[in-house]
């Protein structure tokens, strides 16, 4: 069985060589790896270069940059093997990920999904779930949600016949693993969730001051993020043997989450009308969050900027 590990790469040299040797040294020999380097300005198309020289099973495409979603697309076009999973750059896969996903490929299975470590500067979380090989597509959708497993590529394994002419979403830059994982995995006839630990992510710092609390230091257009909330809504909708399950008010709880986000998001970049037309289209008028996140973001600092100012 041959999988392909495709990485997208940009600009990111600093923790490349510890991404790259984390897939060298996997205890499963029969890999190819299809780094994408998009438009890099640092060393890391040198670095990529480097590498296949190395190791005959390593191959680079170097592109335009283009974003994630477009590599990670090249990267399937040129996949060749049975079985396809993904990492990023600044992550690491663990040395016994690629053999446990095929032990846990049995007959039918056609998605695996591994537990994998969140790092932080303070802390490090392990994620997982108990072993188990389910065709129940609310189940999955079930399990994605209570364990926060979401719908992440790079602790996923997929068959290369079941994604077909699934690719991502090349408009969207985040949570665009979500769609595309999702729609994969609503064409498994079997999905195996297994125990074992595959991947460490290193989760980027947030930046509580500037951007309010539980976000990301990156700005996230909330324009994507209403496009990815409708569309992973959409996607997970047809999961659902009825429209009443108990797994679509986990849907409708994960869609307000995001809507929300972006409401948050419009209001850090000033945005207000366009967080006004969230409150009324998706939060049906419901105007307090809108008060309550420009008071904590915008007027909050204000206030204590200047009683910090006033005590010197």
């Amino acid at each position: 069985m041959l999988i392909t590990i495709i990485i997208p790469v940009h600009n990111s040299a600093k923790f490349l060589h510890r991404c790259i040797n984390s897939v060298i040294t996997q205890t499963y020999p029969n890999w190819e790896l299809i780094l994408i380097d998009d438009g890099s300005e640092d060393e890391s198309s040198k670095i990529c270069d480097e590498y296949t020289q190395i190791d005959r099973r390593i191959k680079v495409i170097h592109t335009e940059n283009g974003g994630v979603s477009r590599s990670r697309n090249i990267g399937l076009e040129n996949a060749l093997g049975d079985f396809v999973t993904f990492s990023d750059s600044d992550d690491e896969i663990l040395p016994c990920a690629l053999e446990y996903y095929t032990k846990a490929v049995g007959v039918g299975v056609d998605v695996v999904r591994g537990g994998f470590e969140r790092v932080k500067i303070e802390n490090t979380t392990i994620i997982s779930t108990a072993s188990f090989v389910t065709s129940d597509k609310e189940k999955i959708l079930h399990t994605c949600a209570e364990t926060r497993y979401e719908a992440y590529v790079w602790n996923s394994f997929f068959r290369k016949e079941l994604i077909g002419n699934i690719r991502f979403d090349e408009s969207i830059s985040w949570c665009e693993d979500h769609l595309f994982t999702f729609s994969v995995m609503s064409k498994a006839r079997k999905v195996a969730f297994i125990s074992e630990l595959v991947y460490r992510y290193y989760a980027p710092d947030t930046n509580a001051i500037s951007m309010g609390g539980n976000l990301s230091s990156r700005y996230i257009d909330p324009k994507m993020v209403i496009a990815e909330a409708l569309e992973e809504r959409r996607i997970k909708t047809a999961y659902l043997s009825t429209p009443l399950s108990k797994e679509n008010e986990l849907i409708d709880s994960e869609f307000n989450y995001k809507v929300r986000l972006a409401l948050r998001y419009a209001i850090i970049g000033n945005r207000y009308k366009e967080a006004l037309a969230i409150s009324c289209k998706y939060l049906y008028f419901d105007f307090k969050p809108l008060i309550l996140n420009i008071l904590y973001i915008k007027i909050s600092p204000c206030i204590r900027r200047l009683v910090k100012n006033i005590i010197k």
